[in-house]
């Protein structure tokens, strides 16, 4: 039986959510982000981000084939628990559009975080006696390996790898285009050329 690969469980999200309650603490209230641009920039947008990515891990249903399954009466209330925390203007279309974007994005970093968890075990016995820690409900761990392990996920898989090779990787962590360009701005003094944000993100 191979052992199994231990993956790195960063706690990065965590400290960054007791920082964020913090910051909410002392501003007695939400944290604004600014949506001008059609996109979260500003000083609390990454934040923004991470928080969704957070809210998806800890509340999002697993036991679906992909994030589209989730009917909207599942989809909202995670929703909702970011908006608890910043001010945004969830009635402009495209706010809600991006953020179920994000949300999408972020389920599927988890479900491939998880199938690498699959993966490190020899068997799929050994895997369903062996859930992550992270991950609270069995019912789910039984769903996912059970997916994990089909011919029809293994294919899918397959696939996706051919269509991705031969792609840049996107080097800029969990800040939007807008936010490097911003932050690039306050350092360099000018607004930065998409030269400039193209070498710095990949």
């Amino acid at each position: 039986m191979a052992p199994a690969r231990k993956i790195d469980k960063k706690i990065r999200g965590k400290s960054i959510g007791v920082r964020l309650d913090r910051l909410i603490t002392s501003a007695n209230g939400q944290l604004h982000v600014d949506f001008s641009s059609g996109k979260p920039k500003g000083p609390n947008a990454e934040m923004f981000s991470i928080e969704i990515g957070i809210v998806v891990r800890s509340h999002a249903p697993l036991n679906v084939e992909k994030w589209d399954d989730i009917p909207e009466e599942q989809t909202q209330p995670l929703i909702d628990r970011v908006l608890s925390k910043f001010d945004i203007d969830i009635f402009r279309p495209y706010v809600k559009n991006w953020m179920l974007k994000r949300m999408r994005l972020r389920f599927n970093g988890f479900q491939n975080k998880l199938n690498e968890e699959f993966k490190s075990f020899s068997d799929k016995k050994t895997a369903l006696e062996n859930r992550p820690k992270y991950l609270d409900s069995q019912e789910y761990w039984v769903f996912l390996c059970d997916r994990f392990d089909s011919a029809k996920f293994q294919d899918r898989l397959n696939k996706n790898k051919k269509n991705r090779g031969g792609l840049p990787v996107h080097r800029g962590g969990s800040k939007s285009f807008d936010q490097h360009m911003m932050e690039m701005e306050v350092e360099e003094g000018k607004a930065p050329g998409k030269i400039a944000l193209f070498k710095k993100l990949h």
